[in-house]
């Protein structure tokens, strides 16, 4: 009677046992999960700038910054733990930057003349946005001089 009474008292200590370590632990998805221990929901990216001369270098760590949303809470990233890479969309042709671009700059040249996609990846979550880089004689190139641009015509209706 006794063995059976232990018995009885040791298995809720076991179950409190094993609740209060798994708790503890880091959660499912642990590659995903920051420092502060949540994963981000999605990623922003917060350009200061969208155009750019020819020849002039892109500094992702001057002038764009990354935010993580963490439940509904804005954290910023550090530019170094993110990939970036840019893509000139007539040409196709595409750029993993390295991680002395961040800071020194990847200099924008013939390759990525007319609009660019800058796409920012971060622990599987991905953001882009687009940069314009003007030729050699300040034109938007391959879409014209001046870049891609919208024309509206107001059509006024006097009254007679």
């Amino acid at each position: 009677m006794t063995k059976n009474f232990f018995t009885f008292l040791l298995f809720p200590f076991f179950f409190i046992a094993v609740a209060f370590i798994a708790g503890c632990s880091a959660p499912i998805g642990g590659l995903l999960v920051d420092n502060n221990g949540t994963a981000p929901n999605y990623i922003k990216a917060v350009p200061s700038r969208f155009l750019y001369e020819f020849g002039e270098d892109f500094i992702p760590e001057d002038e764009v910054k990354v935010v993580g949303i963490f439940d509904g809470v804005d954290k910023t990233i550090n530019i170094k733990d993110v990939t970036i890479k840019i893509k000139n969309i007539p040409l196709g042709k595409e750029v993993l930057l390295t991680e002395s671009d961040y800071k020194d700059g990847f200099p924008l040249k013939s390759n990525n003349i007319g609009m660019n996609t800058v796409t920012i990846s971060y622990k599987g979550l991905e953001t882009d946005y687009s940069i314009q880089v003007k030729d050699e004689n300040g034109g938007g190139g391959p879409s014209g001089p001046g870049g891609p641009s919208i024309t509206i015509d107001w059509i006024w209706n006097r009254p007679k």
